[in-house]
């Protein structure tokens, strides 16, 4: 999804638009190395732009195949950007989703969910999972 703000073209890689509610939108990140926490002040601006455009609730998701380093899950805790890892080398008929959030009270890191891919395709995608993974 490509938007004019910021005074540039800026491209998000999944936008989902909730009825009612905020508009989501996500970067995936299939680096060699964990995102840093430049990505994710990067990621952090552009979502302050585009809620500054549309005047609307906008949630940002970071997905990445690696563990975030320790400075990006911090950046993220900041910034109110959920962060999520497709762990490497998972059964392709069984993927999962991992949910990690950074506490700057007893400055740890924990897995908040897991969410489990029932199907998916390039036209249509289905999802089931736990109930742990926290709303925000």
């Amino acid at each position: 999804m490509c938007l004019d703000i910021g005074g540039t073209t800026v491209t998000f890689d999944v936008a989902l638009e909730v009825p009612g509610g905020p508009l989501v939108v996500a970067e995936c990140r299939c680096w060699r190395d964990g995102v840093k926490q430049e990505g994710l002040f990067a990621l952090a601006k552009k979502l302050q732009l585009l809620r500054e455009s549309l005047q609307r609730p906008v949630e940002g998701i970071c997905f990445a195949r690696r563990r975030h380093q320790l400075g990006a899950l911090r950046a993220a805790a900041h910034d109110e950007i959920t962060m999520v890892v497709t762990e490497q080398d998972q059964p392709s008929n069984t993927p999962s989703l991992y949910f990690y959030e950074y506490d700057p009270k007893t400055k740890t890191v924990s897995r908040k969910g897991k969410l489990y891919v029932a199907a998916c395709s390039i036209r249509h995608s289905s999802a089931v999972g736990t109930p742990e993974v926290p709303a925000r």
